[in-house]
């Protein structure tokens, strides 16, 4: 029994990618290709799997059901998983502390920020 990963556009899923990586190095400014690089990388594991493919919403006839498209240009057959993968609308944003403190000065007031709000 195989698994078909039906996944969102290559570019919807690539740009996903580097907002997300984007969130996790607060002012650092990502090349758009960081999405593409991670994408490659990580189909590239996930296709090495036996019984396992990828493929995106664009390599499939739009004008005709999921499971057509899979039988006939990719060879799902009964009894095969097919997984359609689909991104929210906002990606959650992972919470980033961020500390400053003044180390020969113990009585100074720490500042602790968490995704640019002041706690």
């Amino acid at each position: 029994m195989a698994a078909f990963y039906l996944l969102p556009s290559r570019p919807q899923l690539a740009e996903s990618f580097t907002r997300y990586c984007q969130s996790l190095f607060p002012g650092v400014v990502l090349d758009d290709s960081v999405g593409h690089e991670m994408l490659e990388v990580l189909l590239s594991h996930v296709d090495a799997r036996r019984e396992t493919f990828t493929l995106h919403r664009e390599d499939l006839p739009a004008d005709e059901p999921i499971e057509i498209g899979l039988r006939d240009g990719f060879g799902a057959e009964t009894g095969d998983r097919v997984l359609e993968i689909r991104l929210p609308e906002r990606m959650p944003i992972p919470t980033v502390r961020v500390t400053t403190s003044i180390v020969d000065a113990p009585t100074a007031p720490m500042m602790i920020c968490y995704n640019d709000e002041v706690a």
